[in-house]
This record gives structure tokens, C-alpha cells and sequence, in this order.
């Protein structure tokens, strides 16, 4: 007898700190790379940026097909220049 494993939804979130003068000039240039990224799971339309109210903190956020399953992967990019 083969038992399945129940798959969840699962929502991943990625960290990224940088140190940039352009800091969103880079924030734009992300949001352009991502949809380049060869990822295991594919990526379904375009990131979605999340229009945060502070300056220093961009989100955006990404939906992938995860065994026939949309999840959500959410970007955080934070300006770590002083």
C-alpha cells in the first residue's frame, strides 16, 4: 500500500539587503530580472510590486505554480545604505 503526502500551499519570502546610492533604480532592475530567474517551480504573469509607504523597504510579490497549486513568494528588499 502507497500512501500520498498531502501537499500544502506553501508562502516563501526572500530577504534581499543591498547597499545602492540608486537604490531604486536597483529595486526597478530587480523587478525586471525576476521574470529571467530559471526557478523549479514557474513563475505565472509578472512580479507584482507591493508599494510600500517607506522609502528604504520595496515588496513584491510573485505567484508559482507549485504542483498545480499557486503559492505566493513575497520579495523584500531593504536599503542598508547609511
Amino acid at each position: 500500500m502507497m500512501r500520498r503526502k498531502k501537499i500544502s500551499p506553501v508562502t516563501l519570502s526572500v530577504i534581499i539587503y543591498a547597499e545602492n546610492a540608486a537604490f531604486g533604480n536597483l529595486w526597478g532592475e530587480y523587478l525586471k530580472y525576476l521574470p529571467d530567474v530559471e526557478v523549479t517551480y514557474p513563475m505565472q504573469g509578472a512580479p507584482v510590486d507591493g508599494k510600500t509607504p517607506y522609502a528604504d523597504i520595496k515588496l513584491a510579490r510573485t505567484v508559482h505554480n507549485w504542483h498545480n497549486r499557486e503559492n505566493a513568494v513575497y520579495h523584500l528588499f531593504i536599503n542598508m545604505t547609511p
